[in-house]
C-alpha cells in the first residue's frame, strides 16, 4: 500500500504489475523504492493527461477562448518538438504514443470548435470580406446612373448625361482613394 502511496496509484496497479512480472518483490516479500522510477505503469488517459496541457474552458459549453486555444497549441508544440528530438535521439516509444494521442486530441478539439460555430475558415472568410466590400464597391460605380437623373430633375438641370458623368468621376475618385480593402485575419483576435 505504501508503494502505491509514493506511486500516486491504486494498490490494484501494484498487484497487476507484480502479476505481470514488470514489479519484483525483494527477499523480505517487500517492494524495492527504487522501481518507483522505473516504467511499470501502463500508460492511461489519466496518467497521460498528468503531461498534457489542459485547455481552459470559459463556460459549461465547452467553449474556449482563442487566447486559451493559442496558448494550447503553443504548449504542445513546445511538447511535440521536445518528445520529438527525445524520440530521434532513442527515446522510449510511450513518449512517441502520448506525443500522436495529444494531437489526436488537438485534432479532435480543432474539430469541435469548427462545428460548434467557435472557429471559422480563412480562406471563407476573406472570400466573404472580399464579396462584401466588392458589393459595397458595385453599388458605388452604379449609383451615378441611378441617381443622376433625380438630381437633374430636383435641379431643373437639363444635361443629365453631364451630371452623370461628373458624379461618376466623383465616386471614381473617392473610390480610389479608399483602395483596396485592408483586413488581417490573425490568429487569437476576434
Amino acid at each position: 500500500m505504501e508503494f502505491a502511496r509514493r506511486a500516486g496509484c491504486d494498490v490494484k496497479q501494484v498487484r497487476r504489475a507484480i502479476e505481470r512480472g514488470t514489479l519484483t518483490r525483494g527477499k523480505d516479500d517487500r517492494l524495492d523504492a527504487s522501481q518507483l522510477a522505473k516504467t511499470w505503469r501502463r500508460a492511461n488517459r489519466r496518467t497521460q493527461s498528468k503531461d498534457t496541457p489542459q485547455l481552459s474552458q470559459d463556460n459549461a459549453t465547452g467553449e474556449e477562448t482563442a487566447a486559451s486555444v493559442d496558448e494550447a497549441l503553443r504548449l504542445f508544440e513546445q511538447q511535440a518538438a521536445a518528445v520529438t528530438e527525445r524520440v530521434l535521439k532513442g527515446a522510449s516509444y510511450s513518449d512517441a504514443l502520448r506525443i500522436k494521442e495529444n494531437y489526436l486530441a488537438l485534432l479532435r478539439q480543432l474539430e469541435y470548435s469548427i462545428k460548434a460555430g467557435a472557429v471559422i475558415d480563412l480562406a471563407a472568410a476573406e472570400q466573404t470580406v472580399f464579396d462584401l466590400f466588392r458589393g459595397v464597391r458595385d453599388a458605388w460605380l452604379n449609383w451615378p446612373a441611378r441617381v443622376a437623373p433625380l438630381i437633374a430633375a430636383d435641379l431643373d438641370y437639363e444635361d443629365v448625361d453631364r451630371l452623370g458623368s461628373v458624379l461618376a468621376a466623383h465616386v471614381q475618385t473617392q473610390l480610389a482613394g479608399l483602395g483596396e480593402p485592408q483586413y488581417t485575419f490573425e490568429r487569437g483576435e476576434g
